[in-house]
């Protein structure tokens, strides 16, 4: 602990220039802003009119609601800090609906799992502006910072169609600080005792009774001195535990609201720049000079352009009638390299809604109907140089033009019922026409409320960034079949019961219980059971997984609370070479999580204190030998986080240790020794790559909305 204590004071007081030039920027912008704001009591954002409200209650981290129609999890701004949450990808480990595995032991990156299914299938938003589209998927988890957030939702099943046909498991939308609210000064700095630190600041200014501007910066910093060679390597496999990483993320946000209230219109503009290197170390344990020539390097490089605009108008007096216009633009660039294989890539998106609500005479018929038009471009290009693998460079191309049109009806005429059926109709140019039908119902009855729902959803893969995690191992991607490869064609049905039972204190225990099954029509798959040397990509049919979940939120008083989950997802897949056929779950995917989390708030809310144990079960290892070969299986393994906050008048110190028991997966990489065999591979990781990890925080926040 003395090492981690030293490191960590030694990162703090580490020169970075990309933080030195952040603070610069930070505190240049709030030098001219103004500290005291104030905001209006009534906000509009398209049909929707939210009143500001005083709340004295302490917000539970974990929400399950039981006002939303679709089954939702929200996690609140308290929820997040929690755990030191420094990235999205870490912003999800006191859910137990979602898990959160590493990609490959590498390049530090990880991926979202829920239902069952890798979050490839999830419909990711930014306040309902698609997010992480893409390629951006792959590494956009590990670089968007966490302390940005106001709010995270996790929903489970088929959402609005107004959103689109891509849904297939679920959808995760994130609400970012907004310009007109909360402090208008914050910051955050955050170093752990492996010599990574991060800059996180958000600064709001009002420039008019009309106009609000929000500035987000963000940078992270890796240090890795070879004279520190053990803390980056702790199995002594002369592999990086963690890539060296750097981070630059901005964020400008500009909202416009009119005088009458009417008209609210929001500009949002984001850059992010992040690089992060990997492989082997130079010069770890006597390396011999020729082996130093021709380390196994990974470097990954992703630049992200995002330019958004949402506009809501109320129509006439009528405050039921209103008009929603949804515009954004997205460029992303992605440079890999893994060894001698890499990966160049870059996607254009252009994606637009206008959205129409209204009700048919009384405010129980409501409807909305609209239409959308995407533009979708994605350039690839690989290369393998392996001598055993040689490919070319080669590149292809895919584009889609998708208009499409929508409508939704919501009914809540009938009483405790609230049902809503919707439908929409796409033309994809490159996979023709898409019919996506969705309904949704909800029952409340006193401290019951049940849910319903049954949809469609589809989704064109990208193999290679989907699975680029399988590009560290020495196995021959086969390519020629990438750009033939079917939409992915899914039904989503679940149901949901939860019960708020009334306890002791006038507080009340939350308990939930659901189902979802979901049925594969048509599934991309890449199958690495068929032949231990090489990836296979190819649509299967009649892939199902079966996911149940039951969770308890318990307030034990105004000072304890206790919250508990478990999740166990069944899953089966098709897996065929020619008249061979193999039917098992999908590999590195778990089959359960349990969590238990555990709070304290002092009095005056100035030390807060909290637990998380989890346990994750095993998951299914690729076959080593073909089909025919006996199933393999990873370890079921504990993880425990724990956190001690002191808030103090205008900032805030934190603390924590991230997996206490120090557990790691024996050996994540394969054939360390030789990375340019055959049997290298780093891609099959199925528990933690890091161990123990102490970190240390501070949080700042200036002035007031009033």
């Amino acid at each position: 602990m003395l090492n981690i204590g030293r490191n960590i004071s030694k990162m703090f007081f580490t020169r970075s220039k990309i933080a030195f030039t952040l603070l610069i920027l930070v505190f240049t912008y709030a030098a001219q802003a103004r500290i005291t704001v104030e905001s209006s009591d009534t906000l509009r954002t398209g049909d929707v009119v939210l009143k500001r409200a005083g709340v004295s209650a302490r917000r539970s981290g974990t929400l399950l609601s039981s006002q939303t129609l679709q089954q939702t999890e929200q996690i609140s701004r308290s929820g997040l800090q929690k755990m030191a949450c420094c990235t999205l990808a870490e912003s999800f480990e006191n859910s137990a609906t979602t898990s959160t595995n590493y990609s490959d032991a590498i390049t530090g990156a990880k991926q979202i799992q829920l239902l069952g299914l890798s979050g490839k299938y999830l419909s990711t938003t930014a306040e309902n502006v698609p997010f992480l589209h893409g390629i951006a998927s792959a590494f956009g988890w590990n670089y968007t910072p966490s302390s940005w957030l106001e709010s995270i939702q996790i929903s489970k099943g088929v959402g609005s169609v107004a959103g689109g046909y891509e849904t297939v498991s679920g959808q995760i939308n994130f609400e970012f600080q907004k310009p007109n609210s909360g402090q208008p000064l914050y910051f955050d700095l955050y170093s752990d005792h492996f010599i990574h630190s991060e800059v996180n600041s958000v600064l709001k200014n009002r420039i008019n009774d009309n106009w609000h501007s929000a500035l987000m910066l963000h940078t992270t910093h890796s240090l890795m001195p070879d004279k520190w060679t053990s803390l980056h390597d702790h199995n002594n496999d002369d592999f990086y535990d963690m890539p060296r990483v750097h981070n630059t993320n901005l964020y400008n946000r500009w909202l416009y609201v009119s005088n009458s209230g009417t008209l609210q219109s929001r500009f949002d503009l984001k850059f992010v720049h992040d690089r992060r290197s990997g492989g082997q170390m130079d010069g770890a344990h006597g390396m011999s000079h020729h082996l130093a020539e021709n380390r196994y390097v990974s470097v990954i490089k992703n630049t992200n352009w995002q330019v958004t605009n949402k506009t809501g108008l109320q129509i006439g007096e009528d405050e039921a009638k209103s008009l929603g216009i949804i515009t954004n633009f997205t460029r992303h660039l992605l440079n890999s390299t893994f060894g001698l294989k890499s990966l160049e890539a870059n996607q254009s998106t252009f994606d637009s809604r206008f959205i129409f609500n209204s009700q048919f005479g009384i405010s129980a018929h409501k409807y909305q109907i609209g239409f959308s038009y995407t533009y979708d471009k994605i350039n690839n290009s690989y290369e393998d140089l392996l001598p055993k693998n040689i490919t070319p460079r080669t590149k292809w191309d895919r584009v889609e033009h998708i208009p499409g049109v929508f409508a939704e009806y919501t009914c809540t005429a009938l009483t405790n019922f609230t049902i809503m059926a919707g439908t929409r109709l796409d033309y994809n140019s490159k996979f023709g026409w898409l019919f996506t039908p969705r309904a949704h119902v909800k029952y409340n009855w006193h401290f019951l409320t049940a849910r319903f729902s049954l949809g469609r959803g589809y989704r064109a893969s990208n193999p290679l960034t989907e699975y680029i995690g399988h590009f560290a191992s020495s196995k021959k991607i086969h390519i020629i079949d990438i750009p033939h490869l079917d939409m992915e064609k899914a039904w989503n049905t679940g149901a949901n019961v939860m019960l708020s039972l009334p306890i002791w204190n006038r507080q009340k225990a939350t308990v939930s219980l659901d189902y979802y099954h979901i049925f594969f029509q048509d599934r991309t798959i890449a199958d690495i059971d068929r032949a231990p040397s090489t990836i296979f990509f190819y649509n299967s049919s009649h892939a199902r997984t079966d996911t149940w979940q039951a969770d308890l939120a318990l307030p034990v008083n105004r000072h304890f609370s206790f919250y508990a989950a478990f999740r166990h997802s069944n899953q089966h897949i098709n897996y065929t070479d020619g008249a061979t056929r193999l039917t098992a779950e999908e590999p590195l995917i778990g089959r359960y999580k349990a969590i238990f989390n555990a709070q304290y708030l002092s009095n005056l809310k100035r030390w807060t204190i909290d637990a998380t144990v989890q346990l994750n079960g095993r998951s299914r290892l690729p076959n080593l030998s073909g089909y025919s070969s006996s199933l393999r299986f990873g370890k079921s393994y504990p993880i425990i986080y724990t956190q001690v906050s002191r808030k103090f008048k205008a900032f805030e110190i934190y603390v924590g240790i991230e997996n206490l028991l120090n557990y790691t997966q024996n050996e994540p990489i394969q054939s360390w020794q030789d990375p340019y065999s055959e049997a290298f591979d780093a891609s099959s990781v199925w528990g933690p790559i890091v161990g123990r990890k102490g970190y240390l925080g501070l949080r700042c926040h200036l002035g007031q909305f009033m």
